[in-house]
């Protein structure tokens, strides 16, 4: 199960891949990996004393996908898994999400809550109206914790810390943006179409904000809340063409009330995810139209006057998920693999051993330990792949002093620290 790789050698010696050395640090050289079961959502969870969790796919009798989560020590060793969709419950389990000292993940119409010493706390019943099976095709949205410990999880249910339900407002389980957005206690987000809807804490419908300044959804579904005031999206113009998105929306969080419109330096196929700056820039990250890899991803900045900066052409065809550390690199999920880029989009180091490809890879998380944690699809044998975890060598100790993403685990899960 556990592989194993040194500073100087595998991965960093491998094929495609690049390590920044000073002295006897190597960054982008991975520490030790860890083979996986297949998932459609790679994004691990680092608890504070350095614990990591992940979860995987396991398939089984008539090719129906049985849910794990596992936890890891932080040299890699296993320390305890367990299959959390049985009997109905089968199809890919979302990421785990760490609050408050608990595990929290979904897989049809469940949501599972973990103790970090993997205790089963609950699994609470999404109501009438799920449509058990949904995973088996579709992806389960990361669950989002409030500061007070509810639930917002996939069709949209909400469920309080002792497991019994809130409230519900159906979504439908195809919508592409289901992950919602715990921006403050009275305000709940979640894009449905071509538009932004925003819950109080009752359930009650806020505000709904539809095809801001004429735009169309973009499929990339970043949504960030800045302080407590402002809600960030990203659209697309409405037009066929696969150059029309990347525009900034900025909009009032207690009302919905449009606030600015920023369009890209140049229109890009889709936004991939959001980041804020120390200096309160928001930076963009982008992907390729889907099925041609020539077209490469960029990186732009939004300053808070709306001026957008020149994008930063970038090596590759898509970036699918970021983190910013506090050693001022960014940490971003490639099509190739993992990479860490300076403020400007250089290349610092990147981690592309044969066999790796990046697609749909979820955001690096950073632990305490020096590591940064990748998980990317892996080539395991003929016509079957596998997903691998990997402690790659970093300067950062930590998410850097960021309004977003200001997250528990190291990683973007829709939570805010207080």
């Amino acid at each position: 199960m556990l592989g194993v790789g040194a500073c100087g050698g595998d991965p960093a010696s491998a094929p495609g891949t690049r390590a920044r050395c000073e002295g006897d640090d190597c960054y982008g050289a991975a520490r030790w990996s860890v083979d996986l079961e297949a998932n459609a959502d790679g994004d691990a969870t680092v608890a504070d004393d350095g614990r990591v969790f992940v979860t995987s796919g396991v398939e089984g009798a008539r090719g129906l996908i049985s849910a794990r989560i596992v936890a890891l020590d932080p040299d890699g060793s296993l320390l305890w898994d367990d299959a959390f969709s049985v009997q109905a419950y089968f199809g890919w389990p979302s990421r785990p999400v760490l609050f408050d000292g608990a595990l929290f993940t979904t897989a049809n119409d469940g949501l599972f809550k973990y103790s970090l010493d993997g205790e089963r706390k609950y699994n609470a019943l999404a109501p009438e109206g799920s449509v058990t099976g949904v995973n088996l095709a579709l992806l389960a949205p990361a669950p989002a914790v409030g500061a007070d410990g509810t639930v917002y999880w996939q069709f949209l249910a909400a469920t309080r810390a002792d497991g019994s339900l809130a409230w519900r407002d159906f979504v439908d389980p195809s919508t592409r943006c289901q992950s919602p957005v715990s921006a403050r206690p009275d305000r709940l987000l979640i894009r449905v179409d071509d538009r932004v809807d925003a819950y109080n804490e009752n359930g009650e419908l806020a505000w709904s904000q539809e095809a801001p300044y004429g735009l169309r959804a973009d499929d990339g579904c970043a949504m960030i809340p800045v302080g407590d005031d402002v809600v960030v999206t990203t659209w697309c113009e409405p037009d066929a063409s696969f150059f029309a998105c990347g525009h900034t929306v900025r909009m009032d969080l207690g009302t919905g009330f449009l606030l600015s419109h920023t369009p890209p330096p140049k229109a890009v196929p889709l936004t991939s995810t959001i980041l804020v700056d120390t200096d309160g820039a928001l930076v963009h990250f982008s992907q390729g139209p889907a099925g041609n890899p020539d077209y490469r991803a960029s990186m732009w900045r939004v300053d808070a006057n709306g001026a957008a900066s020149a994008p930063a052409s970038l090596p590759w065809f898509g970036i699918y998920g970021a983190a910013l550390g506090d050693d001022g690199l960014f940490y971003v999920a490639t099509d190739a693999g993992a990479a860490a880029l300076d403020r400007g989009g250089e290349v610092v180091w990147r981690y592309e051993p044969e066999g790796t490809s990046g697609f749909n890879a979820g955001a690096p998380a950073i632990g305490g330990n020096g590591c940064v944690y990748y998980e990317a699809v892996h080539t395991r044998e003929a016509f079957r792949v596998g997903r691998k975890l990997v402690c790659l060598e970093s300067s950062a100790t930590g998410l850097a002093d960021t309004p977003w993403p200001r997250t528990t685990g190291g990683n973007h899960s829709a939570n805010r620290r207080p």
